[in-house]
């Protein structure tokens, strides 16, 4: 929610964790010490007010690392916890659509072995199922981490693909509490308690939804991403946002990546519509266009056999010698190094 440019967070959806720290021998004040100044646990306890948003993902994320911790002893610290976020971001942001992100995190996990969950992607006709399970890194999770990690995986993939992942069915392992999650509430779909699995559900159709996020769009926003349960409900999708989308959608049919004039012929505005828009999103045509191109000269050069000017052409170079230029300013590195061994490079 919002209140005169404030934006708050009801504090029903932190509730249920903080409830949840007693039982672990965890005092709920521990997670309230926010860097503005402590909140106060008795009306959060029962779920009263709002919350500035800065400090409800503090609070948020301070609960869920402490309900590790307490049962994973010693094994969760919070400072090899917020590493991880940051590389299962730059894992995922780096798929061409929702169904690679999905096998992206599931990917990940399996590589982190016990500090990472089990993540498994099913399709049975047409419903996707994308599974979460919290062994090995949590044995035995309380269903209010359950459902956060619920958020964290639904905020992600609605937040890669630019727009909210519409969910036809929610699925727990655990009983049926006298009242749901309140965040799991929020996400519309029915929820079945009792499942052989947890899982959120959706349509198969949506695999094929496009990531239109950058490693560069993730600056300041992976601690939003991780505890606003409400993250995908306060915007519609940027204009940056759709215009990357555009621009690594034609690079992936083969199409020339467009300049300015022809891009804002594509998106039925006209330039200076486009750079007046963009500079209100804090950012530019050409830094948006060389972000891209960068991303589509790394899925060239790993999986394609196109030639060096071949690759300059469709980017919009005017020959290799700029493309290798611009490929050594984005990556340290010369594109034929890149291609002979895609993970050496340094940026």
């Amino acid at each position: 929610m919002a209140s005169a440019g404030r934006i708050t967070v009801p504090a029903r959806f932190l509730r249920p964790l903080l409830r949840e720290l007693p039982l672990h021998g965890v005092a709920p004040e521990e997670a309230l010490r926010c860097p503005g100044g402590p909140l106060p646990a008795a009306p959060l306890l029962r779920g009263e007010g709002e919350i500035e948003r800065e400090d409800f993902v503090h609070a948020y994320g301070m609960c869920t690392c402490l309900l590790e911790q307490a049962i994973c002893r010693p094994r969760a610290k919070s400072d090899a916890r917020r590493k991880a976020f940051e590389l299962i971001f730059d894992f995922m942001v780096a798929a061409g659509d929702l169904r690679e992100a999905c096998l992206r995190a599931a990917q990940f996990n399996a590589m982190i072995e016990e500090r990472g969950y089990t993540l498994a992607l099913m399709v049975e006709g047409d419903v996707a199922r994308f599974t979460i399970d919290l062994n090995p890194s949590v044995p035995r999770p309380p269903a209010a981490l359950i459902a956060a990690a619920m958020v964290f995986f639904h905020n992600i993939l609605s937040w890669l693909t630019g727009s909210r992942l519409e969910l036809s069915g929610i699925g727990l392992t655990t009983a049926r509490p006298r009242s749901a999650d309140p965040c799991l509430e929020m996400f519309g779909g029915p929820i079945a308690y009792g499942e052989p699995e947890n899982y959120l559900a959706f349509a198969a159709a949506d695999l094929g939804r496009k990531v239109i996020r950058s490693a560069d769009d993730l600056a300041g926003e992976i601690d939003h991403i991780a505890y606003d349960p409400l993250l995908c409900f306060r915007a519609d999708t940027s204009l940056a946002a759709e215009l990357r989308s555009m621009l690594m959608e034609r690079g992936r049919r083969g199409e020339v990546v467009p300049d300015s004039v022809a891009a804002a012929g594509l998106l039925g505005i006209s330039v200076s519509t486009l750079s007046r828009r963009l500079r209100r999103e804090n950012t530019t045509f050409l830094k948006l266009k060389s972000e891209c191109q960068r991303d589509i000269a790394r899925q060239l050069l790993r999986h394609e056999t196109l030639t060096m000017a071949e690759i300059a052409a469709r980017l919009g170079f005017v020959d290799a010698r700029s493309f290798r230029r611009a490929f050594l300013d984005w990556t340290g590195m010369l594109p034929s190094a890149f291609r002979a061994n895609p993970a050496s490079a340094v940026r």
